[in-house]
């Protein structure tokens, strides 16, 4: 019975690490600015400025470790 668990428990990590790092690469390749998505949400499309996407985006810098990454090249 303990080696039934221990192996459960093995393959548990396994999961747990496979999924981690699926839904990890999914969500860095995933296309858009999540701070442009939020701003487009917050304010609309056409009333939409760059200021209000780095208003959004400043706050996310100022964490030490957590980066908005942009799929465009910044004009």
């Amino acid at each position: 019975m303990l080696k039934y668990i221990a192996r459960r428990l093995a393959l548990l990590a396994v999961v747990v690490i496979g999924v981690t790092l699926m839904t990890f690469t999914l969500m860095h390749l995933a296309p858009g600015d999540p701070a442009e998505m939020i701003a487009i949400t917050r304010y609309g499309l056409e009333n939409l400025t760059r200021e209000d996407i780095e208003q959004i985006r400043a706050p996310w810098l100022e964490l030490k470790g957590i980066h908005l990454t942009t799929s465009r090249v910044e004009e």
